[in-house]
């Protein structure tokens, strides 16, 4: 979702290719410029927190989040540029197919890489969200898990981090019924109108 992937397809029944995926059209990237930000979106389609798509569990996106090259593990990103906002919009893989992660799981890997981001980061707001591709109790087993997560690090101590629900339909999916073109505007202007809120 946050690599734009097929949202410029025409229906769900269009799988992957270079042609329909249009970051610039992202979610990200028209709130950033909603927002007057730089955007730096780190994302691979079918990565998870524990699980990746199709229950494969080699280098999610936590083994990823430091690297610049994401395949070389050696390419390590120096954490120099401090963010004001990270959005985490992960959750969807690991609960998209038949074996999600067990709750207890999730919510520790969820929880490192709170902490992890916190340990470069330490001003920085997080806001963590998942969607909206999941429904059901695969949406409900994601969202309890992140809210687990955050709440479990503002109990040891962790501030400026939110658990936020973000209720846009995708009512207008492109290839492979991920979000299409409307639905990323729609998704945008959610989260613009969250991080505005959360530095007022």
């Amino acid at each position: 979702v946050s690599s734009a992937y097929g949202n410029e397809g025409t229906s769900p029944a269009c799988g992957f290719s270079a042609e329909t995926q249009n970051h610039y059209a992202s979610y990200g990237a028209i709130s950033a410029r909603q927002l007057g930000a730089e955007l730096i979106t780190i994302a691979w389609s079918g990565r998870g927190v524990v699980y990746n798509y199709g229950d494969d569990r080699v280098d999610p996106m936590p083994a990823l989040y430091d690297r610049i090259l994401p395949q070389d593990s050696t390419s390590t990103w120096d954490f120099s540029l401090i963010p004001d906002a990270v959005v985490i919009n992960l959750g969807t893989n690991d609960f998209s197919t038949d074996g999600d992660p067990p709750p207890e799981l999730f919510e520790a890997e969820y929880l490192a890489l709170l902490q992890r981001l916190r340990s470069v980061y330490p001003d920085t707001f997080i806001l963590c969200t998942v969607g909206p591709l999941l429904n059901g109790t695969d949406l409900a087993a994601a969202r309890a898990g992140i809210v687990a997560a955050v709440a479990a690090f503002e109990a040891a101590g962790g501030s400026n981090v939110r658990a936020w629900e973000m209720n846009v339909p995708n009512t207008n999916p492109g290839c492979d019924y991920h979000p299409g073109l409307a639905t990323h505007q729609a998704m945008a202007n959610a989260l613009t109108a969250e991080l505005e809120g959360a530095f007022d």
